[in-house]
């Protein structure tokens, strides 16, 4: 019998994007499950909240965007039981002062600025993948 492997939630709604972050899991050995806005990554969550070891949060995506989804995540998580909170980390562009804090306040446990260098992108997924462990 396989072992399971664990499967990171990519939310991004540009597709040249979506793609690297899916071959950087991949590359680190995780499975990747990619959708393209906040609304679609609630729906994978509610679809089954307890796939996802890790979520990559754009910030910057038009209609609900990062922040937003954030916190309905965390609020959601709150009122299942039983509890569990994935660890959410912020992926953007967006590096004035001010960003990270904001991401911090809406919920997020980390975040990445990009462009990253792939030693940068894999020593978070593994502080929070071992987190989990």
């Amino acid at each position: 019998m396989s072992e399971k492997k664990s499967v990171v939630l990519v939310v991004e709604d540009y597709s040249v994007e979506q793609r690297l972050l899916q071959i950087l899991i991949e590359e680190i050995g995780l499975e990747a499950t990619v959708v393209d806005n906040g609304k679609a990554a609630l729906q994978a969550l509610d679809n089954d909240a307890d796939l996802y070891s890790l979520i990559l949060m754009d910030v910057a995506m038009a209609g609900m965007n990062g922040l937003e989804c954030t916190k309905s995540i965390r609020e959601r998580e709150q009122a299942r039981e039983p509890y569990k909170r994935i660890p959410i980390i912020g992926v953007t562009a967006c590096v004035l002062e001010g960003d990270q804090q904001a991401c911090l306040d809406a919920g997020m446990d980390d975040y990445l600025s990009k462009p990253f260098k792939l030693e940068q992108f894999s020593a978070i997924i593994n502080k929070w993948m071992l987190a989990q462990a």
